[in-house]
């Protein structure tokens, strides 16, 4: 019979178990025998199958990065395959590409350029504001005064014999002498008024006279007596008031109107 191996869990300097010791250690071998067969087996891959497996992970990242990176590609996947026009892929700027590209052999790397600064651009005056045009003041000549008319002797005279002839006329009862100095009157009206008179006098106190070259006015205070052809023969006296309205003719001077107060 073949020497059974020495338990794990009994130390080496004991003395060998009982019968019924050994088959329990029988037993509880047996039932670990049977967890370890149960249990799933895990098998370990080798280092190489790990680099192998992250290098087509990396590679799979940087082609999608590429393909995210590239102008209008989701555009021109999404596109249907048929289309007609193709856009021509961008031109790259000659200014950057020349800036980009490496120096040749003994080249000098030139410094890069700055813009000039632009010059300060001259303030243009301002343009004054149109000049309003001032209304000219047009001052109003005043109105030349008419001379002063110097009133002559030769007028005064004039119009004083005027109103001699008037009272002369009208106190005589004579129509024709009163017309000859006053023609504007109204020979019909004398002839009416005289002919109910048996005698009349005129007195002249007063008369205030302005005269202005051809024209003349004479205002006379005074009394008028009269008497009727019929009733009593004593003349009766009133106060009266001339207004005589008088034109140069030539060198005399006649009556155009006559008003009795």
């Amino acid at each position: 019979m073949a020497e059974q191996p020495q338990s794990l869990f009994e130390p080496e300097s004991n003395p060998p178990p009982s019968r019924s010791t050994s088959e329990e250690l029988v037993g509880l071998r047996a039932r670990l025998t049977q967890q370890q067969e149960a249990r799933p087996v895990h098998r370990r891959l080798p280092w190489a199958a790990f680099a192998a497996l992250g290098l087509v992970l990396v590679a799979a990242v940087i082609g999608v990065v590429n393909w995210v990176r590239t102008p209008g590609a989701s555009q021109q996947a999404a596109a249907p395959a048929a289309a007609d026009v193709v856009p021509p892929p961008p031109q790259p700027d000659p200014a950057a590409t020349k800036a980009a590209a490496p120096p040749g052999k003994g080249s000098v790397p030139r410094a890069a350029s700055r813009p000039a600064p632009a010059k300060p651009r001259a303030k243009t005056p301002a343009e004054p504001p149109p000049a309003v045009p001032v209304p000219e003041v047009v001052t109003p000549t005043p109105a030349a005064e008419p001379p002063v008319y110097v009133v002559t002797t030769a007028d005064r005279r004039g119009v004083d014999t005027a109103l001699e002839r008037y009272r002369d006329g009208v106190a005589k009862l004579d129509a024709a002498a009163v017309r000859a100095i006053w023609p504007s009157a109204n020979p019909q009206d004398l002839a009416r008024e005289f002919g109910q008179l048996r005698e009349q006098q005129v007195e002249l106190h007063s008369c205030d006279l302005d005269i202005k070259e051809t024209n003349a006015a004479a205002t006379c205070t005074g009394v008028a007596g009269n008497a009727q052809k019929i009733g009593t023969a004593n003349l009766r006296y009133d106060d009266r008031r001339w207004v005589f309205t008088l034109k140069r003719t030539g060198d005399d001077w006649i009556i155009q109107n006559v008003v009795i107060r």
